[in-house]
């Protein structure tokens, strides 16, 4: 699958190209490897060896085939009966997926990866259209339909698009979430299903931030989502000072989720890293969050022998406002080899960024 999604996000050209690629060395190496097959395999493998080269290449004429679809735009597209993608028809539905959603109906086979396929779109061509927003509007309403893995392109390449339409988008983002809190299912992988939307919420422009801090806070309040919707927190950076106590308690949900440092990431990172990339977005309008870094490194719940953790920590401390010399000391005095620390502040000075 995460092959999947990385040969799905390149555009439909690049897909192309990579997929002929592979045809074209098939197809070469398709002689030695006939008579390698043969003498070392046997005959039935070598049949198989011998197909392969031609699935290569049906494979694409698919793609292009996809490409010239892809030119007639993304509402022909949809109203297509469609399987499991946006070429292979489903012979057996007799609803498109756009009607399926405006009646109210059951939706047609496979419409989850078909919705996927609508955001898709935005990420490839880097501009959303309003007839084409609508579409993706009437998919984010439908509660059936999870939120799209893309649906952050909406957020992103939608700049253009009306202010309530943008506003629209957050509030079914954050009525998301509190579906899925309200929901029975409180397993893992149901909760997953929030990574995708706290990744679109981190795409909000901040106007719209602004409206939602009750939202925010109350997610950074809420145990099962703050870690997969993570994302979604650092947006809290816009509130400035204000939002330091809850920027602060996530750094230290992580830290006390962690422990030892032998407890998996997945499990204590998200809260945490959300923390410090909060704070270090919010720059020098949260410089009163110094003292509570400062005091966390001392006392261990910031790793100072962690590569990522220190650098991270060091770029938010510079972000801050905080004098080298004082990020300095903390690390120093909490074991950090000093060689490490002076290179990682130096690029912190130079080239500061909230990244992990």
């Amino acid at each position: 699958m995460a092959f999947v999604r990385w040969f799905r996000s390149h555009s439909v050209d690049v897909q192309v190209a990579m997929v002929a690629v592979l045809g074209v060395v098939c197809l070469v190496a398709w002689p030695v490897a006939m008579v390698a097959a043969i003498t070392v395999i046997g005959l039935p493998i070598a049949i198989v060896m011998a197909a392969f080269p031609t699935f290569a290449l049906v494979i694409v004429a698919w793609r292009l085939s996809y490409r010239a679809l892809a030119a007639a735009g993304l509402r022909d597209i949809v109203r297509l009966d469609l399987g499991v993608g946006p070429l292979v028809a489903q012979a057996s539905a007799g609803r498109t997926l756009c009607d399926a959603i405006a009646t109210g109906q059951p939706l047609p086979v496979a419409a989850a990866d078909l919705s996927n396929d609508v955001f898709a779109w935005f990420v490839q061509q880097r501009k959303v259209l309003l007839a084409d927003a609508e579409i993706a509007m009437a998919i984010l309403r439908d509660r059936r339909l999870p939120v799209s893995q893309n649906a952050w392109a909406l957020v992103r390449h939608g700049q253009d698009l009306p202010d309530q339409m943008k506003r629209e988008v957050a509030e079914l983002l954050f009525a998301r979430l509190r579906d899925l809190a309200a929901a029975p299912d409180r397993s893992p992988r149901a909760l997953q299903a929030a990574g995708p939307i706290g990744t679109a919420i981190d795409e909000l422009p901040e106007w719209i931030v602004r409206i939602h801090r009750g939202d925010l806070e109350w997610l950074a309040q809420e145990p099962s989502l703050r870690g997969p919707a993570s994302s979604a927190l650092r947006q809290l950076s816009v509130f400035g000072a204000e939002a330091v106590p809850t920027l602060v308690s996530l750094v230290d949900v992580g830290a006390s989720l962690r422990g030892d440092g032998k407890k998996p990431a997945k499990d204590w990172q998200p809260s945490y890293l959300a923390g410090l990339i909060g704070l270090c977005r919010a720059g020098s309008s949260a410089a009163v969050a110094i003292p509570a870094l400062i005091e966390r490194i001392g006392r261990g719940d910031i790793f100072a022998s962690y590569s990522y953790d220190r650098r991270l920590t060091l770029q938010t401390l510079i972000r801050l406002g905080s004098p080298p010399a004082v990020a300095e000391a903390a690390f120093l005095s909490a074991g950090a080899p000093p060689e490490d620390i002076q290179r990682d502040l130096k690029q912190a000075q130079q080239r500061p960024k909230c990244t992990y």
